[in-house]
């Protein structure tokens, strides 16, 4: 793989995804814009975050998540976000 078609709404997920491949492969990932709306099927890779991947990927896609990466790359969990509110008295 040598870059990485990407929704760019979540900068952290970009960011992620270029930890994770260096950590793996030991050498810079290159991240490619991809255009509100444009398909994905010249992309050799691709980064889509929540509700854009229903209906974009093609039946040959290999679907995985930046958090499973994380784990087989460090052995450890990794949460992207959670939800919380403040207790106070009611």
């Amino acid at each position: 793989m040598t870059a990485l078609h990407a929704d760019t709404d979540s900068h952290t997920s970009v960011i992620l995804a270029r930890l994770v491949w260096k950590g793996f492969h030991r050498r810079p990932l290159s991240v490619v814009p991809l255009r509100a709306g444009a398909g994905v099927e010249h992309c050799e890779s691709v980064l889509l975050i929540g509700d854009k991947v229903v209906g974009r990927m093609s039946p040959v896609s290999v679907p995985g998540g930046l958090g499973g990466c994380v784990r087989a790359w460090t052995g450890l969990p990794f949460v992207f976000a959670a939800w919380g509110r403040r207790l106070t008295e009611t």
